[in-house]
């Protein structure tokens, strides 16, 4: 093959596997005619000689700019058991170890967006994925306001229960009859299920621990008694996760205690994610799914 051969102009648009050359600037691109050096190049991944392709399984080759080689991204995340996704929202290449799992990004529809607020979502989704046993999912920021959680298996929790279980507020309330909030969520420390006897009867069942802070627990003393001194309907407090009521126990005294225990017809899989919604906190930031993939 001649030099002349070897040069091949052409206009910059997506390259091979989206490769894409700009100026150093983040709010545009800029297309321009560069010249490359197709020179045969060779690609060897642990002494063996690999051919590298595109998404349709076409050939590409590898060439040189200004000194540099290049490499088509997607040819070679395949030819190392990555998985490679192209991301036109974002002019972003997302390459991750696992050939299955699930991808969902999450779009932060607030206009302004404190890190701190954003660090502690990340942790919150990270503490979450984790209670319902997903340990390996990576969770992180990208452009646009975007979170993105790479999951290394298909949830077995479905993807409506999923997304809602990840975006949601959790805002825990006690309420009264008036629907005055006793305490919410700034009043409990933590959050745990558990499996066992109650009041010492013989059946078990799972139920959830909520414990209250000093403060939690001297509000939930004070309403205990005031609310126990009521008759009839009136005596009882409506427990409300975000816009739900999850419980409506009857108080017949009052309660002195930091915990309260929250029975119903849990399995172990509703009273780990009740639970954990409680424990991780209250999500600072509006989540919204913009995409769920199953990658198989």
């Amino acid at each position: 093959m001649s030099i002349k051969e070897k040069l091949k102009g052409f206009i910059m648009g997506v390259v091979i596997t989206s490769l894409f050359f700009s100026t150093v600037s983040f709010a545009s691109s800029v297309e321009k005619n560069i010249k490359v050096i197709y020179d045969n190049i060779k690609i060897y991944i642990d002494g063996k000689i690999i051919a590298l392709k595109d998404a349709n399984g076409n050939e590409v080759e590898p060439f040189t700019y200004n000194g540099t080689t290049y490499l088509p991204v997607r040819g070679v995340s395949s030819a190392l058991g990555k998985n490679v996704e192209w991301d036109g929202n974002t002019n972003s290449i997302y390459i991750s170890s696992a050939k299955q799992g699930t991808v969902i990004v999450l779009n932060i529809e607030e206009e302004k967006v404190d890190n701190t607020y954003l660090e502690t979502t990340i942790n919150i989704i990270r503490q979450r994925l984790t209670a319902i046993g997903i340990n390996e999912a990576k969770v992180f920021n990208v452009e646009d306001k975007q979170i993105r959680i790479e999951i290394p298996q298909v949830p077995t929790m479905g993807k409506d229960n999923l997304i809602n279980y990840l975006t949601a507020k959790a805002m825990l309330k006690f309420l009264d009859n008036q629907n005055n909030i006793i305490l919410d969520s700034n009043d409990i420390v933590g959050s745990k299920s558990q499996y066992g006897s109650i009041n010492g009867t013989d059946s078990k069942q799972y139920y959830v621990v909520i414990e209250f802070s000093e403060i939690g627990k001297q509000k939930f003393a004070d309403a205990t008694k005031r609310i126990s001194a009521l008759e009839g309907k009136d005596n009882h407090i409506a427990i409300a996760l975000d816009d739900g009521i999850i419980a409506t126990p009857r108080v017949e005294e009052e309660i002195i205690s930091d915990l309260s225990i929250l029975t119903g017809d849990f399995t172990e899989e509703s009273a780990n994610k009740l639970a954990a919604l409680i424990d991780s906190g209250v999500m600072p930031l509006t989540l919204k799914c913009i995409k769920y993939e199953v990658i198989e």
